[in-house]
């Protein structure tokens, strides 16, 4: 009489194993983040377009043929055999000193200037905000002509 409901039991124990195996299986591969092997030929002007729609509902201006030259140039940059490096004659970036103190001082970003005489054409960059001189830099000065 134990016999048969130890194998009935022993059925329903590795039918519920199996279940949960396919179960956490499937969790584990949905839950995966895509890596870029992922992303095929035809998807990379969908990513491109997605990208630069999401630039520019944040206020940015990025066309998406830029954006997809810059995911072109990832792309080479890691199918490189070696990383490239700074240009030959160029000071390798300081080190800051390692320690304490280092972490007590406050990381500030260095101001954002416009170079002279405005953007260069085809700037990506973000938009200016409201009251900003316009790109090419602020309007002569109104009034009567010199002579």
């Amino acid at each position: 009489m134990l016999r048969p409901m130890i194998e009935d039991a022993g059925l329903w124990l590795v039918l519920l194993g199996f279940a949960a195996g396919v179960a956490v299986t499937a969790v584990l591969l949905w839950r995966l983040p895509r890596r870029e092997d992922d992303v095929g030929a035809a998807e990379h002007g969908v990513e491109a377009r997605w990208i630069a729609s999401t630039i520019e509902r944040h206020g940015g201006v990025a066309p998406a043929s830029f954006v997809e030259e810059v995911l072109d140039l990832h792309q080479a940059y890691l199918r490189a055999t070696r990383v490239p490096g700074p240009p030959p004659g160029t000071a390798p970036p300081p080190v800051p000193p390692a320690g304490p103190a280092v972490m007590a001082q406050p990381v500030t970003a260095p101001p954002l200037v416009p170079p002279p005489g405005g953007p260069p054409p085809g700037y990506g960059g973000r938009r200016p905000g409201p009251g900003a001189p316009p790109p090419g830099g602020p309007p002569p000065p109104a009034g009567p002509p010199s002579a």
